[in-house]
């Protein structure tokens, strides 16, 4: 499962961000924990309430569509469960801690 990192405004997503984030979660939580693919995302969506939608995202990652699982007008940044979608439609090889990849913009 991809980790999704929305930088602060002005910080570069680049290798050392993603070192600094793989030994933080290596370091306070556990290796296995790791995220094989790190991606610079331009907000996460929420709920109306402000909660992160997470199931919907594993979903959508695992291929749903995203009409299956969240409705128009429930979340905050519609437009980044579509870049989510393009995103798990991508193919991948490999796994593990190979190479990192962006999401589309």
């Amino acid at each position: 499962m991809p980790l999704s990192v929305v930088t602060a405004q002005g910080e570069r997503f680049d290798d050392g961000l993603r070192d600094e984030i793989a030994g933080a979660i290596r370091q306070r939580l556990a290796p296995r924990h790791v995220p094989d693919i790190d991606v610079p995302v331009e907000a996460v969506p929420r709920t109306l309430t402000g909660r992160k939608p997470q199931a919907p995202a594993e979903h959508i990652l695992q291929g749903a569509r995203v009409t299956d699982v969240s409705t128009e007008g429930a979340v905050t940044r519609p437009d980044m469960t579509a870049r989510f979608a393009d995103f798990a439609a991508e193919p991948r090889t490999g796994g593990g801690e190979g190479p990192q990849r962006n999401m589309p913009r």
